[in-house]
Parts: structure tokens; sequence; C-alpha cells
């Protein structure tokens, strides 16, 4: 976590986010069921599927071949990692009910925040300052 939003959450917030993300949701996103860690391939407006074996035996040999770092070659084979992430769904940080958290992977995450991210892009608030009720 960036440590400019660490204080928007509570002390114990990495503690709590690990027990959705490993006990409640087994490590996949509980919208879509993508597998935290894996790559996946989603090209241009395609549905999104695993790396097939071919392509992970590739991605090994252009790690020990060309000497590619990871993230390279992520990017020469157009591959994502999955990452999970846990969502607040009444966007209440301080909110940690089990209730109130959705384990999400990072695209979900993004379609479920996108009104609200577009909205600080239009007015360039902060999320602190953002005039938006939340309770609708």
């Amino acid at each position: 976590m960036r440590k400019d939003r660490q204080r928007r959450y509570n002390s114990d917030w990495l503690a709590v986010a690990s027990d959705i993300r490993l006990r409640r949701a087994k490590n996949k996103c509980e919208k879509c069921g993508r597998e935290h860690g894996r790559l996946i391939s989603r090209q241009y407006k395609q549905e999104w599927r695993y790396a097939s074996d071919a392509e992970m035996q590739r991605f090994a040999l252009l790690r020990k071949e060309k000497q590619m770092t990871y993230w390279q070659v992520l990017k020469s084979l157009h591959l994502k990692q999955v990452a999970l992430t846990v969502a607040h769904l009444d966007r209440n940080e301080r909110n940690d009910a089990p209730e109130n958290l959705l384990c999400l992977c990072q695209w979900c995450h993004l379609q479920y925040d996108r009104a609200d991210n577009a909205a600080r892009r239009y007015f360039g608030y902060c999320q602190n300052q953002l005039p938006i009720s939340y309770t609708e």
C-alpha cells in the first residue's frame, strides 16, 4: 500500500485484507473467479483466458536465454498477472466489516470504481474531497 494512503485505513487493514483474500475468497476474485498470481491473456476486446502451456514455455525460455526481466517478458508476450485487491463496498476505508469487503481482481476493482475514478479525474479532487454521496 502506498504510504500516502496508509492513514486512511485502520491499523490492522493488511491483516483484514489478507484474511478476506486467503480464507473467504480462497485466493480468487469473488466476481469473475480469476486466480491470484496466474498469468492471463486478453488481447483487444477478446475474453480473458489463462496463459497456455506454450506461452508459459515461451515465458520461461525468454527469461532464461534472453535474460529479460519478468515485466519485459510479460509485455512481449501480451500477458498480464492477476493481482487481487479488497474493495470496500461502501467506499469507506474505515469500515472493515466482512460484509462490506469484496475480494476483486484488479480489472473487476477498476470496473467497480469506474464512476468514482472518472469523477475524480474530471473534477480534479482527491478522494477525501470528492463531493459525491456514497449512500445511493
